[in-house]
């Protein structure tokens, strides 16, 4: 897609997969289970539950 743009970046990245190994069919099928999972979902640190602060909490 990058090539079909015309960007600059896809001459990075025919460059850095140039010097990668071949993928084998065991990186193929976890590759192609990473992309039916989705992106990841960031969850530390949030609430769940977020509440309004009380008239009271902000004293």
């Amino acid at each position: 897609a990058l090539a079909d743009l015309g960007t600059p970046y896809g001459l990075l990245l025919d460059a850095v997969t140039a010097v990668l190994p071949e993928l084998t069919d065991a990186d193929r099928a976890a590759v192609a289970e990473l992309a039916m999972d989705g992106p990841p979902v960031e969850s530390v640190g949030l609430d769940p539950y977020p509440t309004c602060p009380s008239s009271e909490d902000s004293r």
